[in-house]
């Protein structure tokens, strides 16, 4: 799958990472935590619930190949702790979007 078409495929988790969670994430926060909050406060439970949805997809259907999948929806330009594989991330992405979700009274 070409980069556009991943891109395309996952908007809101492409838009995640690109916007927030870049190589100069700490401009929110020192912690990568801040720059998800970031978002968070930006954006309406729906975007959230879409992001949620894209990450279910994606550790779904990219599960055979996730680290080389996150690498080209991100190309390669995502901040994570380092060592934490693919999956990880995405969950732990995954569990704070989560997390606002049930902070602002919505089903999750």
């Amino acid at each position: 799958m070409q980069r556009q078409a991943i891109q395309q495929a996952y908007p809101v988790l492409h838009y995640i990472i690109a916007a927030f969670l870049h190589q100069d994430y700490d401009i929110e926060g020192p912690e990568l935590e801040d720059a998800v909050q970031a978002f968070i406060s930006r954006a309406t439970p729906e975007q959230i619930k879409e992001g949620r949805a894209d990450i279910a997809r994606f550790l779904t259907e990219k599960a055979e190949h996730l680290q080389a999948a996150l690498e080209e929806l991100t190309d390669g330009d995502y901040a994570s702790e380092p060592g934490m594989p693919a999956r990880d991330y995405l969950l732990w992405l995954d569990g704070l979007l989560a997390g606002a979700l049930e902070h602002n009274g919505q089903h999750v």
